[in-house]
């Protein structure tokens, strides 16, 4: 065993040169690769998750635009049932029906001058009882609303043929299509 402090100091200076002397840590090339790497993984990953995130959206649109062309189709036939069975109790014209009923609802007791209308610019589908608007619209991108009877050629006037599309760009189109007839009729 070598006592010597010299010897002990020139240990210590060979060890701190060989640690100064060895090339550790990454040089700016490999840095460089690795930035750009993450990059574009990070680009791929935003645009994966830009798609999904759009779909999503765009099948909330639809289903929104879908439950709203339903709702209104529901509500129209459900009234139309009650309609009144004289043939000047309805008033067909263009994109409305007009007609009485020969009963109320509780919440909504009017009978006469139920109006359904789809107005042609603002494309939104609403309600009228007695001159009175609804609050809101049934429906709105509501671009085709038609009402018809006797679609099968066989005279029956009192078969009231309902015809409703709704068209919201990315949405899509959809069609709802449905025959009432009033129950007091023969």
């Amino acid at each position: 065993m070598n006592l010597n402090p010299n010897s002990r100091l020139l240990a210590e200076k060979k060890i701190w040169q060989g640690r100064l002397n060895r090339r550790e840590g990454f040089t700016l090339l490999e840095l460089v690769l690795v930035i750009v790497m993450v990059a574009i993984m990070g680009t791929f990953s935003i645009q994966y998750l830009w798609t999904f995130t759009k779909a999503a959206a765009d099948i909330s649109a639809r289903q929104e635009m879908v439950d709203q062309l339903t709702l209104s189709m529901e509500w129209l036939t459900r009234e139309l049932r009650l309609a009144d069975c004289t043939p000047i109790s309805w008033v067909i014209a263009g994109n409305r029906i007009t007609f009485d009923k020969t009963s109320g609802y509780v919440l909504d007791p009017g009978t006469s001058n139920i109006r359904y209308r789809r107005f042609g610019a603002s494309q939104r589908f609403r309600r009228r009882r007695g001159g009175v608007a609804t609050q809101d619209d049934l429906a709105r991108n509501v671009t085709a609303f038609a009402v018809s009877t006797d679609a099968n050629g066989i005279g029956d006037t009192t078969l009231l043929n309902i015809t409703m599309t709704a068209s919201n760009g990315d949405a899509g189109t959809f069609t709802l299509t449905s025959s009432v007839r009033p129950r007091d009729c023969p």
